[in-house]
């Protein structure tokens, strides 16, 4: 019998977006552990939650969200973020 390999992980981040730097491309998230957690994103990142896609995170401060991303340290770059829809 094949050995099975792995399911590749994913790399996700879930938390709070703390706030959008539209300038340098990067996002703020607080999460569940108080860490503020940055990440990079592009004009490729899919974008679920938010009206305008990517640019309607600047309108989504203090949402709950989960990012997909590739890379580590500085170099994260999101690859897919949802947005969670605010409770009323």
């Amino acid at each position: 019998m094949p050995a099975e390999r792995p399911a590749a992980q994913a790399n996700t981040i879930k938390g709070e977006l703390v706030r959008v730097d539209a300038a340098t491309k990067m996002l703020v998230v607080k999460t569940a552990l108080g860490a503020e957690e940055k990440i990079l994103y592009n004009d490729a990142t899919k974008v679920t939650g938010a009206k305008d896609g990517v640019a309607g995170l600047a309108n989504a401060s203090n949402s709950n969200v989960t990012i997909k991303f590739t890379g580590t340290g500085a170099d994260r770059l999101a690859t897919e973020i949802t947005v969670d829809k605010k409770q009323p």
